[in-house]
């Protein structure tokens, strides 16, 4: 219980020259599941320029073709809530867990999965920041942007053991995100 991860693209990129890779996405929570990605080519940029901001604040830039950055951790649980803020280019994973066994994944139209998919129906537009929050709780989970609920029924009951945001687990080209990411909590 309470709060298990906190990314923060404000904190990470202030003061960062834009355009800059991060291997490490700090973990606010005070848990230290720090998201980290080793390969230079796989990682998201800070966008700090004025052009790039959201709502003035700087963004992870994830290109859609391999970046994504991961957490490895002990179970938190069936029952979680998370929330996501972002802007899409092309919808794509925003998360996932880090292994095939124990993962929840969240893809930015709304379509969910914790062991059984849930397939969202509110279409996303470019250049528009969202906020999407996903409750997975079994046969009560839901999906909801901006506060509207898009989708509710049985997610399953998988466990989220470790995270990988920006993409699918094992990566599949078909999985990546192409947006911004302020935030993942």
């Amino acid at each position: 219980a309470g709060l298990a991860f906190w990314y923060d693209s404000t904190n990470e990129c202030q003061g960062i020259a834009d355009g800059t890779a991060t291997a490490q996405w700090d973990d606010l929570s005070g848990n230290a599941r720090h998201l980290l990605q080793a390969t230079g080519a796989n990682q998201p940029t800070c966008q700090t320029a004025a052009g790039d901001l959201a709502n003035g604040r700087p963004v992870l830039d994830f290109d859609g073709t391999n970046d994504s950055m991961v957490s490895a951790f002990a179970s938190i649980g069936a029952a979680v809530t998370v929330f996501v803020v972002f802007d899409i280019d092309v919808d794509g994973t925003l998360f996932d867990g880090d292994d095939v066994t124990d993962r929840k994944r969240l893809i930015s139209d709304g379509t969910v999965n914790g062991g059984a998919a849930l397939v969202g129906e509110l279409a996303n537009s470019v250049d528009t920041v969202y906020v999407r929050t996903v409750v997975f709780n079994g046969a009560s989970s839901a999906s909801y942007r901006d506060g509207v609920t898009d989708v509710t029924g049985n997610a399953g009951a998988n466990l989220l053991s470790g995270i990988t945001v920006g993409a699918a687990y094992d990566g599949s080209p078909l999985s990546m995100f192409n947006g911004q990411i302020m935030a993942v909590v």
